[in-house]
C-alpha cells in the first residue's frame, strides 16, 4: 500500500515532487497500489520508486525517469511513455496494452509475462531486456534495438518488426508467431497468407541478422 505522505507529495505536481526527490536522494518512494489513473507525471523523477500494482491507466509519463522502478503488475495500459527512461525497471506481468513507448529506454528492463498487445515500441531501446513469455500480439517494434534481448516463449503474432535490430545473442526460442508485418501500418504481411511453417519465423531472422 502506498505511503500516504509520498502520495500526497506526488499529487502536488511534478515540480514539487522533483524538488522533494532532489532533497531526499536516498529515499525510495512507495506508491504501490496507488490509483494514478490519467495523472500527468511527464518529466517526473520516479527512479527506484515502488509502483508495484499501481493503477496508471492512461497516465502521462512522457520523458519520466522510471529507471530502476518496480512496476511489477502495474496497469499502464494506454499510458504515454514516449522517451521515458525505464532502464533496469521491473515490469514483470505489467499491463502495457496500447501504451506508447516510442523511443523509450528499456535497457536491462524485465518485462517477463507482460501484456504488450498493440504497444508502440518503435525506435525503442530494448537491448539486454527480457520479454520472456510476454504477450506482444500486434506490437509495433519498427526500428527498435533488440541486441542481447530475450524473447523466449513470447507471442509475436501480428507484430511489426520493420528494421528491428537484433544480433546473434537475441534469443527467440519457442516464440509463438503465426505471421508478422515487415512495414509499419500493418503493411507487407509475412507470410502473405496463412501462417509460418515450422521453423520459418526463426529462419527469417537468421537470414536478416
Amino acid at each position: 500500500m502506498a505511503d500516504k505522505n509520498h502520495l500526497s507529495m506526488l499529487k502536488k505536481g511534478v515540480k514539487k515532487w522533483n524538488e522533494w526527490r532532489s532533497k531526499n536522494p536516498d529515499l525510495v518512494p512507495d506508491l504501490s497500489e496507488a490509483s494514478l489513473v490519467k495523472i500527468n507525471l511527464a518529466g517526473a523523477n520516479l527512479s527506484r520508486t515502488n509502483l508495484v500494482g499501481a493503477d496508471l491507466i492512461g497516465a502521462q509519463l512522457k520523458e519520466a525517469d522510471l529507471s530502476g522502478a518496480d512496476l511489477t503488475q502495474a496497469d499502464l495500459s494506454v499510458a504515454n511513455l514516449m522517451w521515458a527512461n525505464l532502464a533496469g525497471a521491473s515490469l514483470v506481468a505489467a499491463n502495457l496494452m496500447d501504451a506508447s513507448m516510442v523511443q523509450a529506454d528499456l535497457n536491462q528492463a524485465d518485462l517477463s509475462r507482460a501484456v504488450l498487445r498493440g504497444t508502440n515500441l518503435s525506435g525503442t531501446n530494448l537491448e539486454n531486456s527480457v520479454f520472456q513469455a510476454s504477450d506482444m500480439i500486434g506490437a509495433n517494434m519498427s526500428a527498435a534495438r533488440a541486441s542481447f534481448t530475450n524473447f523466449d516463449n513470447a507471442i509475436l503474432t501480428g507484430a511489426c518488426l520493420e528494421n528491428l535490430e537484433i544480433n546473434d545473442e537475441t534469443s527467440l526460442n519457442d516464440v509463438t508467431c503465426d505471421y508478422i508485418f515487415l512495414e509499419n501500418n500493418r503493411q507487407q504481411r509475412c507470410p502473405a497468407s496463412g501462417t509460418f511453417g515450422l521453423g520459418e519465423f526463426n529462419k527469417l531472422f537468421e537470414n536478416n541478422n
